[in-house]
């Protein structure tokens, strides 16, 4: 009896070290046991637009939840949690709407293919998230989706998507790399802006313009591959990316901003496209070590507006 106690046992700390990482974080969203509440722990009101039910409040106590398809009779159609206490949230087939704002205790949600956008503030300030898988029917990341998810280390964003809004990605300050998929033609302003540990991001050839603030203040990023696609660098773009040390603008850009490479102190090379019609005088303040050329001649951060707006 002993012998099969301890089996169990040590079963169960196997399963349990399988689904979780070093510091007890679960990895597999999937693998967790969710509890469906009762209709009376939630708040919820008719919407006419859908013909379904929106759970307006989670009034219960469980840490991990699944969000009933239907309540009251009707289809659940939108799910916000306003609810401090639950961790895990597994949203029903069919929900296309949901709104997490500032659960801060949140750590991870899974979503169903019924989803096609991660909609506005959608996860804003939840500062335990780790871990969300989106779906591949998701087309739009919209305006601060994920802005100051603190915990967030990394995220797939899939094939699929074409836009990822303003400020999506902002604050995310523990977030290290990024992979923009070829579909995306839209990255709207300050989408990684203070993400402090970002370290590299590839930009596609899909997308013509870089945003303004778009990387600003992301100390971490040593190297961006920015595509001949790009025609356009929005103001700040990276400024004060003090560990950026190398950039190639591409043909096609025809003015570097104000204040774009300000601050950027470790930068050392910068080269300039002979397209280049303007460069403001803010663009590269700062850039004390940069070696600017243009044309097949070395300016310094200084030189280089003279010589280029006369």
């Amino acid at each position: 009896m002993k012998k099969t106690k301890f089996l169990a046992a040590a079963l169960a700390a196997i399963l349990a070290v399988s689904l979780c990482g070093c510091n007890g974080e679960v990895q597999d969203l999937s693998a967790i046991k969710y509890v469906t509440p009762s209709e009376n722990k939630f708040e919820y009101e008719f919407d006419a637009e859908t013909g379904g039910n929106i759970i307006t409040r989670y009034k219960g106590m469980k840490w991990n939840i699944s969000i009933p398809d239907t309540i009251g009779g009707e289809k659940v159609v939108g799910f916000i949690l306003n609810n401090n206490f639950v961790r895990y949230v597994r949203l029903s087939d069919g929900l296309t709407g949901f709104d997490f704002y500032g659960c801060n205790i949140l750590k991870g949600v899974v979503i169903h293919d019924s989803v096609t956008k991660i909609g506005i503030q959608a996860f804003e300030n939840c500062t335990s998230l780790k871990n969300i898988d989106i779906p591949d029917s998701v087309t739009e990341i919209d305006h601060r989706a994920f802005s100051g998810c603190k915990s967030l280390e990394s995220i797939d964003i899939p094939e699929g998507v074409t836009k990822i809004g303003e400020g999506a990605f902002s604050g995310c300050t523990s977030l290290k790399n990024i992979d923009i998929p070829d579909s995306v033609t839209e990255i709207g302003n300050n989408a990684f802006q203070n993400c402090a540990s970002l370290e590299s991001v590839d930009i596609p050839d899909s997308v013509t313009g870089i945003g303004d603030r778009d990387f600003q203040n992301c100390a971490s990023l040593k190297s961006v591959d920015i595509p001949d696609s790009v025609t356009k660098i929005g103001i700040q773009a990276f400024e004060n990316c003090t560990s950026l040390k190398n950039i190639d603008i591409p043909d096609g850009v025809t003015e570097i901003d104000s204040f774009v490479f300000s601050g950027c102190t470790s930068l050392e090379s910068v080269n300039l496209p002979d397209s280049i019609e303007e460069v403001y005088s803010s663009a590269f303040d700062g850039c004390d070590k940069a070696k600017i050329t243009y044309k097949g001649d070395t300016y310094d951060c200084k030189t280089i507006y003279a010589a280029i707006n006369g």
